[in-house]
């Protein structure tokens, strides 16, 4: 399952209402994955994968450097709250395709039912972890395919 979240880079003027709308419609995302999967409101599974655990594997320019980042994680966060799930942030220090693999990997070692990516850059990754692990629900935000 892949879904498109679109926002503003804080560029334009209105750009704090973009951004706001953007962690949002990260945290509406979110939830439609957990509904979907049934997952709403159970306790984690005990089982290897949860299909109870978020991972949101933002890209290189890190939460510091990127509102955008950081909201893509805010809204994650919100939403696996809500549905009593746990959420986990990797953060990539290196724009490549085989470092944001890594993380995907180690998402799904962790446990991650569900892996949201962020960024355009990660969409080709995103796609090969997709295939790589059928069984997790993945999800990128500000990318189409």
């Amino acid at each position: 399952v892949c879904v498109r979240v679109r926002g503003g880079r804080g560029e334009r003027e209105g750009e704090g209402e973009t951004m706001a709308r953007t962690s949002v419609w990260v945290a509406f995302v979110v939830a439609v994955l957990l509904c979907t999967m049934g997952v709403w409101g159970e306790a984690p599974r005990q089982t290897g994968r949860q299909a109870c655990k978020v991972g949101v594997i933002i890209n290189a320019i890190g939460l510091v450097g990127s509102p955008f980042n950081s909201l893509a994680v805010e809204g994650a966060q919100a939403a696996a709250v809500a549905a009593g799930c746990e959420q986990q942030t990797y953060e990539p220090t290196e724009d490549e395709f085989d470092v944001y693999m890594t993380f995907i990997d180690q998402a799904v070692a962790d446990g991650s039912g569900i892996i949201i990516t962020v960024g355009f850059v990660m969409g080709e990754v995103t796609f090969a972890g997709a295939e790589k692990y059928p069984d997790t629900t993945f999800g990128i935000v500000d990318f189409a395919y």
